[in-house]
């Protein structure tokens, strides 16, 4: 019994052997449950968070505006050109103050200086500086005064550089030259000598693109517009008449006080907003007062009978400054000088005696005074003297033929 007992254990364990897993199987198993377990304590780690930085902001420089330049004043620096009589001499004038008193000249420009820069003998020179004093328009004469043989030219004032102005014309070469207001060109009239007009030519002020326009015998003399955009001028009783600076776009002006009127000496106010001209109409002579582009015109009646020379404005364009044939004077030669209130028209003379024949000079820069020049002397005008011409005195210098021209 106990031999029959001990073979059916062993049986039972054979097949117990051989039924069950393999060794690898059981030896994986426990692998794979020990890694279960391992797993089971293992605390996953919880990740660290990175904190992303905030980018620094760099704020934009705000660009720094370009100050901008504040033109100096007409008379801010203290100097005047003038020319001389007797040798036609540009000079440059510094000045301690606005009456011209203790004032030093220094000589610029002489015929001496032209004849030495040009090799040539020179008979005389005829000026004409800029309205800035940075450029003059020199015509240089080698005969006599009626300049059969001439050369134009423009230069600055210490004459470093000469541009010719080359003018082929088939009549002798009598051109009347203009700066436009802003120096950047030239406008001069043509004419035979006898005083018949040929045309105009318009030039730039470094000598290039110099153009020639055709007029009729009786045209007036032309003039720039404020903006040197355009050009003006006068045709005996056919009025006003404008074109474009190169050219283009030639038209008439048609309004009151100039549509079958003779008018003349046109002149606008120094920031372009106005415009003043003279004109005749059925026997009565008025100064014309318009906007820029002649509209809203306004007639004053001239108070004398006769032609106005010259009209120049006063620096804020308050007041005109008129020169003209004196209506009572029995000579051709007597002159009136008038100012004239440019809003109601009002007009007082400077009372110069009539045998006196002044150059019209123009206005201070700060349009107190009026400077007026004879063939002797330059003189000064106190416009808030109750009798203006009592005031005038004489400014000590050689004899003049130029009124000054103020300088920035």
């Amino acid at each position: 019994m106990k031999h029959i007992l001990l073979s059916l254990c062993l049986i039972l364990i054979i097949f117990i052997v051989a039924c069950g897993p393999s060794p690898e199987v059981i030896a994986s198993q426990t692998a794979t449950a020990a890694t279960a377990t391992a797993a089971a304590w293992t605390k996953t780690p919880t990740p660290t968070l990175t904190q992303t930085p905030t980018p620094t902001h760099t704020p934009t420089p705000t660009p720094t505006p370009t100050p901008t330049q504040t033109p100096t004043p007409i008379g801010g620096s203290g100097r005047i050109l003038f020319i001389t009589q007797e040798s036609r001499t540009l000079y440059s004038l510094i000045l301690n103050s606005m009456t011209l008193d203790g004032s030093t000249s220094v000589e610029l420009i002489s015929k001496t200086r032209m004849a030495e820069k040009l090799q040539k003998d020179v008979y005389r020179i005829y000026l004409l500086p800029s309205n800035d004093g940075k450029k003059v328009l020199i015509n240089v004469c080698f005969v006599d005064d009626e300049c059969p043989r001439s050369e134009t030219y423009i230069a600055p004032l210490d004459l470093s550089t000469l541009v010719p102005i080359n003018i082929n014309a088939s009549v002798p070469k009598y051109v009347s030259w203009k700066w436009s207001p802003d120096n950047t060109k030239l406008i001069g009239m043509l004419s035979d000598g006898l005083g018949r007009k040929k045309g105009f030519y318009i030039v730039n002020s470094d000598g290039s693109d110099l153009k020639f326009f055709p007029s009729s015998v009786y045209e007036s003399e032309p003039f720039f517009s404020s903006d040197d955009s355009q050009i003006y001028w006068f045709i005996g009783h056919a009025g006003l008449w404008v074109m474009n600076a190169d050219g283009s776009n030639k038209y008439q002006v048609r309004d009151k006080g100039m549509d079958n009127a003779y008018s003349n000496e046109l002149q606008f106010s120094p920031k372009g907003e106005k415009v003043a001209f003279e004109t005749y109409v059925k026997g009565n002579r008025y100064l014309v007062i318009a906007n820029s582009d002649f509209s809203n015109q306004t007639l004053f009646l001239w108070s004398e009978s006769n032609y106005v020379y010259s009209i120049t404005w006063s620096f804020d364009g308050q007041y005109i400054l008129i020169s003209g044939q004196n209506g009572n004077s029995e000579s051709w030669g007597g002159l009136a000088y008038i100012i004239m209130k440019t809003d109601s028209g009002e007009q007082v003379s400077l009372g110069i005696p009539e045998n006196e024949i002044w150059i019209q000079c123009g206005w201070s820069p700060d349009n107190k005074f009026v400077y007026i020049g004879n063939d002797d002397y330059l003189g000064l005008v106190d416009l808030s003297h109750p009798n203006p011409i009592d005031s005038i005195y004489r400014i000590s210098f050689s004899k003049w033929t130029s009124c000054p021209i103020w300088l920035p």
